[in-house]
């Protein structure tokens, strides 16, 4: 057995450039972005003051979810297990 890891690269920058471009092609009225990682709120903070697209922000709750991305969005969303559960 080998084991390989894997490294992701320039996630977080597709993410950003999808949520902006994405709300200022009118793709969406609100967007949810999945994720904990506060290097994505600055992102959430621009749309919100340059467009009228609302953007939420869901995470398992856990330490890694981070405050700032809590705060830059205009709801947020704890995929706790009930929640989940809910959706099917």
């Amino acid at each position: 057995y080998i084991h390989k890891t894997y490294i992701q690269k320039g996630v977080d920058t597709r993410i950003v450039v999808d949520v902006i471009s994405l709300a200022l092609s009118d793709a969406y009225d609100t967007g949810i972005v999945v994720s904990g990682d506060s290097d994505l709120a600055e992102a959430l903070e621009w749309v919100r003051e340059h467009t009228k697209k609302r953007i939420e922000n869901a995470c398992v709750p856990c330490s890694s979810w981070s405050e700032e991305i809590r705060r830059a969005a205009d709801g947020k969303i704890q995929l706790t297990r009930d929640y989940l559960e809910g959706c099917y």
